[in-house]
């Protein structure tokens, strides 16, 4: 059975890694139909291109959980539920494939968690495709295959939560902080999440509180309700301490209703309006995240990520975060296939007030 015969919609792809789209894919299933289909893939640019599927539409459209962190398949699993299909990368994470229920194209990294969700306007490479370099492996059926999609589950509530508290809309006032009700209805967090959970609750009750010490009892509801066993006060106000801050600097940028704070000063260090698109974006997806991440600029030029810029645009409005001190490089890759380089955003401490 074909991708198409399935009910969903092909894409080829390929590139240096294998698996970047060949061709623009937005609006695509929007006029997909057999004969087009045809055209598409006969034609001499996709005759060796893997094949990748977008998320979200189609006749049998579905929702992919993409778990890069090979320590996190079983956690993950577990609160998304099983399902009938499952896939093997290159990479040894895991795709969990789901019956699409509307969800948002989204990840968990705000919750510290290497693992995107691919649904609604997504994409994801799927068996058999080859990672480039030959003998870096290729997509696999770990479990299932085309012939389930008809079979596939729906995220589980456990899962649908964890989504829920990612959205960049996802706020809660005082009152709902206060109600032990609300975090009854939630998932209870087992030890070694704790600490990363409840610095992302942490993050989005600062918006709310008056000051430190309501922050901290605000916590104590969530840690008391959701953690088993609970943390301690010390870490509960260590938590909360570096939240606050975060939110003192500005620079908490969970749950901000779609706003990125750029101060007058870090402005005026830049230079072109494409460095000040890629620091948009990186603060956006990546502002209230202690770890470091890759920056793919084929990748993004080609799904349209900072405002339809060029690959070139993209690799220069890197550059220049770099010299101004806004984004420093953390580890330099191209050892081999799977090692890119690494960034972080960077604090100018001398640009914001002191707390």
């Amino acid at each position: 059975m074909s991708v198409f015969e399935a009910g969903l919609i092909p894409v080829p792809c390929g590139g240096e890694t294998g698996k970047h789209p060949l061709i623009r894919y937005r609006g695509l299933a929007n006029r997909m139909d057999r004969q087009y289909l045809e055209r598409l893939l006969s034609a001499p640019l996709t005759e060796t291109a893997g094949i990748g599927i977008l998320t979200g539409v189609g006749r049998t459209p579905i929702t992919v959980v993409d778990v890069d962190d090979p320590a996190l398949i079983h956690m993950i699993e577990t609160r998304f539920g099983p399902t009938c299909i499952e896939v093997r990368t290159p990479s040894g994470g895991r795709h969990f494939w789901y019956r699409f229920a509307g969800e948002r194209s989204t990840n968990l990294r705000r919750a510290g968690l290497a693992v995107d969700i691919k649904a609604e306007r997504g994409f994801v490479v799927a068996p058999p495709t080859q990672r480039a370099g030959g003998s870096a492996g290729n997509y696999q059926f770990l479990r299932g295959g085309l012939e389930q999609l008809a079979e596939l589950p729906a995220i589980a509530a456990e899962g649908a939560a964890l989504l829920a508290a990612q959205a960049p809309d996802a706020s809660m006032s005082i009152g709902e902080v206060r109600d032990p009700a609300a975090f009854a209805r939630a998932s209870v967090v087992p030890h070694g999440e704790r600490n990363v959970t409840c610095h992302g609750w942490a993050l989005r009750l600062a918006k709310h509180a008056v000051d430190l010490q309501d922050l901290v009892a605000s916590l104590m509801d969530v840690n008391r309700n959701m953690c088993d066993p609970p943390l301690t006060i010390e870490e509960i106000r260590r938590i909360a301490a570096s939240a606050w801050r975060y939110e003192q600097l500005g620079q908490n940028w969970v749950s901000s209703a779609g706003v990125t704070r750029i101060t007058t000063e870090e402005g005026q260090r830049l230079r072109t309006v494409a460095a000040v698109a890629l620091l948009v974006c990186l603060r956006r997806n990546h502002g209230s995240r202690a770890g470091d991440f890759a920056i793919s600029p084929r990748a993004m030029a080609t799904d349209g990520i900072v405002w339809d810029l060029g690959e070139r645009a993209i690799r220069q409005a890197r550059d220049e975060l770099i010299e101004a001190g806004l984004l420093e490089l953390t580890h330099r890759g191209g050892k081999g296939p799977g090692d890119p380089s690494r960034y972080r955003l960077v604090e100018a401490l001398s640009l914001v007030r002191k707390v």
